[in-house]
């Protein structure tokens, strides 16, 4: 570490409510979404850019879209979101994840369904 920083300050494990906040993503492929559930994302990732808070709060990367798996009822809070996407949900959340990354980088898993489009 550089002199003027001491090593214990650069700590990002600690009981202090003031320590660096951290939280689980799940990388999943966009090949997992259907070309609907993809256009249904980038609406939803526009109104979030205008400030109209889209239903999940999903910003596009560019390659994929980022979203905050939210604590509640997948079914209660996501009302009105296609169900593949509470598939997806459900299945970061019971993988423990916070975060779910959609990008066209990452690898297919075996065990979700697959899109071509």
């Amino acid at each position: 570490m550089g002199e003027d920083t001491p090593d214990d300050e650069l700590d990002c494990i600690s009981d202090d409510p003031d320590a660096v906040e951290m939280g689980n993503v799940l990388l999943l492929s966009t090949a997992h979404i259907t070309k609907s559930l993809r256009d249904w994302l980038q609406h939803e990732s526009e109104l979030n850019l205008d400030d109209a808070l889209g239903r999940t709060g999903a910003a596009s990367t560019g390659t994929g879209y980022f979203m905050e798996m939210w604590s509640q009822d997948v079914d209660a809070f996501y009302d009105g979101v296609p169900e593949e996407l509470k598939v997806l949900v459900q299945f970061g959340r019971e993988c423990g994840a916070r975060f779910l990354l959609l990008d066209r980088d990452v690898n297919p898993l075996d065990r979700l369904p697959t899109y071509d489009w």
